[in-house]
This record gives C-alpha cells, structure tokens and sequence, in this order.
C-alpha cells in the first residue's frame, strides 16, 4: 500500500524550493544552521498537519545530499554530523558562525516558516 503522506517531510520541501535549495548548495554557514536546527527538534506542517524529525545523522545526510545535488560538492552526514560541537572555529581561529545543535537560528527558523513548516 502506497503511503499517501510519505512524500509530506521537510527534506522534500527544502529540495522542493529553488530558493531553499540554492542557499543550502551556496552557503555553508546556512547549511550548518540548517543542520542544527533539524537535531533535536519536531517540525510541524501548516495545514494539513503533519510531524517530522529526525536523528542527527539523517539531518546531516539531508543537507550533504542537497548540497551534492544541487552544488559542487561530495559531501556525507559526518560533514556536518557533530559540526555544532567541533566547527565553531576555523583554522585561523575566526567565528565560523556556526551553531550547536538543536540551535534555531531567526534566518533559519524564517526559512523554513516560508517553506510551511514551524520548528517546535
């Protein structure tokens, strides 16, 4: 029997958006804030309703799949698994503007009310 609500998760409608997609493949701060925002939270649809989450392995392989679709990368979930924790520094030690996960950014949070989804 075909799942008539499978195809309803954030991972379609982040590749779904050219302008979502775009920014996730350009911007690799965005795409870490990204990342953190999906650890350890629900994501809730505007009608009709629906929940989504996901562990923080899948979350880094949600954005390292986009990001390899959509940009020139050849990226996996440990590009970004953990990048909260290790990445806040680069090797110049400068702020990388990266974010602990379960961190929600405003840019992020704002991106994904207009992809329809509320991060709880």
């Amino acid at each position: 029997m075909i799942d008539p609500y499978a195809a309803v998760n954030v991972s379609k409608s982040m590749q779904d958006d050219v302008t979502f997609r775009t920014r996730l493949a350009l911007d690799d701060t965005f795409a870490q804030n990204v990342y953190a925002a999906m650890c350890n939270h629900e994501f809730v649809s505007t009608p009709p309703v629906f929940v989504w989450e996901c562990s923080w392995r899948t979350a880094g392989g949600h954005v390292a799949n986009l990001r390899n679709q959509y940009g020139d990368h050849s990226e996996n979930y440990m590009t970004w698994y953990c990048s909260g924790v290790i990445g806040r520094l680069d090797d110049d030690g400068c702020e990388t503007g990266y974010v602990a996960e379960g961190t929600v950014t405003d840019t992020v949070r704002e991106a994904f009310l207009a992809l329809g989804w509320n991060i709880m």
